[in-house]
């Protein structure tokens, strides 16, 4: 499958181009339509007023095989070594999996002394030019508001999706506006884009207990083969690279609250583990490509995060609870209810995306709030603000349901300066709205 193209070129990936440049037509493009969905959060409004224009177009020509595949499609294989070999010998090539993207201007490329591209590249152009950017899983709920965010600030996006827990109507105010482009593709699969991309942010992830259960393998995929393919993308294109985490790294945690130090108590054959140790995987890969390839990276830990676009059917606390009291049905409390949660929501927990991304720090960063209560007395307090008369009848505990969620959010704090600022109260106000519009 390799013995064309040129021997690999590894240790050298120059990258620069500007930021107003763009593909000047959109190629039929290879699109499937079984790619991933995601979970995100959205910023409505701010989307519509004032906001700069602008004409961002670009294909994916689809497909392609590089050699890192192997490190994912066959037993986790690392293929280093086996390149080296070939390239030593003379005996075969393998293509050139960083090759530098075609018609970028390399002269302000920074490459640090063992060759990797500088970590450093691209702060000016973050920082002062508007970007575009590229979401994987941006119909989803966090994703969608992640859209939202980036073009009330002016910004190009670039959506790659599959709604198979997204929805196209998250994203039907963008109908006919050319800031906004969404592409029907499947991220586990190799895909590429024309023109520049300053930011990818791989959100593409079903995150629901409930689809752990009905689609397990497509979240293994979310977290191996999408992280691969994306991250691969962002060091083409020279791309800084955001992956979406979550506190299930943590397992159901021995320590509270949870600092990013902490290691985790995870179960990896247990009925959450397509998740959490898909996530872990995806963590691990994302330092190694910071590492070994010098790509520029940023890592969030989402915890309990709510809000508007949040799925009907998701099976998770928040729109289990605001349904069932909104159809005056009884609130259904896994085990005892003395599991602890911490819900963020979705306006906060976005502003710290960004400002994640428009930091200099790279390691995992925590994204949560400090209130941390039992899920029955959250099953009262939305009771209370459904108005509902509906009662808390108990189940079965769920297998591996952690008993603690509870976030140590000291470096969002001082290295973002990062504030939760959304009352439960408030938050829950706004989320049972847009639920009962929908029911």
């Amino acid at each position: 499958d390799y013995a064309d193209g040129g021997v690999v070129e590894t240790a050298r990936h120059e990258v620069g181009g500007h930021p107003g440049q763009r593909a000047k037509g959109v190629s039929s493009a290879r699109f499937g339509d079984d790619s991933l969905g995601g979970h995100g959060a959205g910023l409505g409004d701010l989307a519509t007023e004032g906001l700069r224009g602008g004409n961002p177009y670009i294909s994916f020509p689809g497909g392609g095989c590089d050699p890192l595949d192997g490190f994912l499609k066959h037993g986790f294989l690392i293929v280093r070594e086996i390149q080296e070999l070939l390239g030593a010998s003379g005996s075969g090539h393998w293509p050139k999996p960083f090759a530098r993207p075609s018609g970028h201007n390399h002269e302000n490329a920074s490459v640090a002394h063992d060759g990797r591209t500088s970590l450093t590249t691209f702060r000016g152009r973050l920082h002062n030019d508007l970007m575009r950017c590229l979401i994987t899983g941006g119909s989803g709920f966090l994703g969608s508001h992640l859209v939202d965010y980036l073009v009330s600030r002016g910004n190009q996006v670039v959506v790659v999706d599959n709604y198979v827990t997204g929805s196209p109507q998250n994203l039907q105010h963008y109908t006919g506006d050319p800031r906004v482009e969404v592409h029907v593709q499947d991220a586990a699969e190799p895909f590429d884009g024309d023109g520049d991309i300053d930011i990818l942010f791989h959100f593409a992830s079903p995150a629901s207990p409930r689809d752990f259960a009905r689609i397990p393998l497509e979240v293994l995929k979310a977290g191996s083969y999408a992280t691969h393919h994306t991250l691969e993308l962002a060091h083409r294109k020279g791309a800084r690279f955001m992956l979406a985490s979550t506190s299930e790294v943590y397992g159901d945690p021995l320590i509270n609250p949870q600092p990013e130090t902490y290691w985790g108590n995870v179960n990896s054959v247990g009925p959450r583990s397509c998740y959490d140790e898909a996530k872990r995987y995806a963590e691990a890969a994302t330092v190694v490509y910071r590492d070994h390839y010098g790509l520029d990276t940023r890592i969030v830990r989402f915890f309990n995060t709510y809000g508007p676009r949040m799925r009907l059917d998701d099976g998770r606390v928040v729109p289990n609870f605001i349904a069932q009291a909104l159809r005056g049905e009884p609130l259904t409390v896994y085990g005892d209810g003395s599991q602890t949660r911490s819900f963020g929501y979705f306006a906060d927990i976005i502003d710290g995306v960004y400002r994640l991304a428009m930091s200099d720090f790279q390691e995992p960063v925590n994204l949560g709030t400090h209130e941390e209560r039992t899920i029955f007395e959250f099953a009262q307090a939305v009771i209370a603000a459904v108005g509902s008369d509906s009662e808390i009848i108990h189940l079965d505990a769920a297998i591996d349901d952690p008993k603690q969620r509870h976030p140590d959010i000291t470096r969002a704090e001082t290295i973002l300066d990062w504030h939760p600022s959304t009352s439960l109260a408030d938050g829950l106000a706004m989320t049972i709205e847009h639920f009962r519009q929908a029911i």
